[in-house]
């Protein structure tokens, strides 16, 4: 064998090595955080603006959930939404459906920063 054989031979080797130990192997992903979601959520922003969500698949990474928003005229909105991988999205039904996503990084957030188009809504749990 000779030297460029030896040398292809340890390049090929150590680009096997360094690509083994690459951030974006699956073995190494953090899994994704869990979510209670069944509960009253308050808008931050406005004290008389709640969300009540119900869910079966409480704390776990993925489930889906049904609820209400309650304005604060006490106008009441059927909603459904889900989560997976630490985005949660909800859709409420009024004459325009509207529907609000957010992203959590940590199990069980008791604050979730929702957007829809350029609005944002905070909710804090048991609001």
């Amino acid at each position: 064998m000779n030297r460029n054989h030896r040398t292809a031979i340890l390049l090929i080797g150590l680009l096997a090595l360094v690509g083994g130990c690459s951030d974006d192997d699956p073995a190494k992903a953090e899994p994704a955080p869990i979510l209670t979601i069944t509960n009253s959520w308050g808008n931050e922003a406005e004290a008389d603006h709640n969300f009540n969500f119900a869910s079966g698949e409480d704390g776990e990474t993925s489930g889906a959930f049904t609820g209400e928003e309650v304005t604060p005229d006490n106008d009441d909105f059927d909603l459904t939404g889900s989560w997976s991988n630490g985005r949660v999205e909800f859709t409420v039904q009024r004459d325009e459906d509207v529907t609000w996503v957010a992203r959590f990084t940590e199990d069980n957030p008791t604050r979730l920063e929702f957007e829809s188009g350029e609005e944002q809504l905070v909710l804090l749990l048991g609001g």
